[in-house]
């Protein structure tokens, strides 16, 4: 039986190296977004989608974090994850970096040890949405896994992550 942090290892792995390497990246539907609290106005940092139906985990993450708001992230993805391989082992995930600014380098090395909880399990196809073609680029040099893909398209993104047999099992 797979374990659930070896499944959210994975998980993580995969938009963890494309982050920390750029960096230098209700089931039926049920959202929670991450907030930040350190300034007058409060700014999502993160929010998390879980569409039951299509299996497809949506991550958009933004703006500049704190480790705080990483912790928050770590938490939440770790919360989801239980909840959605208590249904399925297997979920698609679209991770949407568009506008997630070059982070400082603890939030990046934060990202990085994330992939320590790694697992030998393929639980989906990760699409990550990047917003330059150089952002393609460098997010496909750091991340060769087959079923990881990277696009600056998101409509192309959700037909690869849809397409029929793209979820195992």
């Amino acid at each position: 039986m797979r374990s659930s942090a070896k499944l959210l290892g994975r998980l993580s792995e995969n938009c963890s190296l494309i982050a920390a390497k750029m960096i230098a990246v209700a089931m039926p539907v049920e959202a929670t977004d991450g907030r930040s609290n350190g300034s007058d106005e409060t700014m999502a940092k993160f929010k998390v989608t879980y569409d039951a139906v299509h299996k497809l985990l949506e991550l958009k993450l933004e703006g500049y974090w704190s480790m705080d708001d990483f912790r928050e992230y770590e938490a939440e993805m770790g919360s989801k994850h239980v909840q959605i391989t208590k249904r399925t082992p297997f979920y698609r995930v679209l991770s949407d970096v568009r506008d997630f600014a070059v982070q400082s380098k603890e939030v990046g090395e934060a990202f990085g040890n994330l992939s320590n909880y790694r697992g030998e399990a393929e639980f989906g196809r990760f699409a990550i949405l990047v917003s330059s073609a150089l952002s393609a680029m460098q997010a496909k040099h750091v991340s060769p896994n087959a079923n990881v893909r990277v696009f600056t398209n998101e409509a192309e993104a959700r037909k690869w992550l849809l397409e029929e047999g793209s979820l195992p099992g």
